[in-house]
């Protein structure tokens, strides 16, 4: 994984126990703060089970979270057909869907439903990536892991 597709507010899971948030390592966190400095990064994270915030410096020292259908579940996706999830925010002013298929591989749309017929997609297999999808649309949705 890459530090520039980050965005604040992502989700990510630390890995490096060599490093200042050894005693995190496994943990899952949120993207507090990214910026490149001097052709470096440097990642301001939170876990998720600390009051504190960590710096990350390496690409090495996180990873992305793998999207299940359980996290798609829990922050409000249905079952559309099998194998296939869809998700309708509640909001009636905001009048996208977001599709996806965890076959194909996890090809996802974004279903304008003033415009049937425009979808836009891509691949989404990480949490992070969901996030940005979710944003695209204009909803402001905390996921929940």
């Amino acid at each position: 994984m890459k530090a520039e597709e980050l965005m604040i507010g992502d989700k990510i899971r630390i890995t490096d126990a060599e490093t200042n948030v050894q005693s995190q390592k496994g943990v899952c966190a949120t993207v507090r703060m990214i910026e490149k400095e001097g052709g470096y990064w440097k990642i301001i994270v939170r876990p998720d089970n600390c009051k504190y915030d960590y710096a990350i410096e390496r690409e090495e020292e996180f990873e992305p979270i793998p999207l299940t259908p359980g996290i798609l579940e829990k922050n409000g996706f249905k079952p559309l057909e099998e194998d296939s999830y869809i998700y309708e925010p509640l909001n009636k002013n905001n009048d996208y869907s977001i599709v996806i298929d965890m076959l194909v591989p996890f090809l996802s749309y974004i279903v304008k439903d003033s415009m049937p017929k425009s979808r836009y997609g891509g691949e989404i297999k990480f949490v992070h990536q969901l996030q940005h999808k979710i944003r695209e649309c204009g909803i402001s949705k905390e996921i929940i892991l």
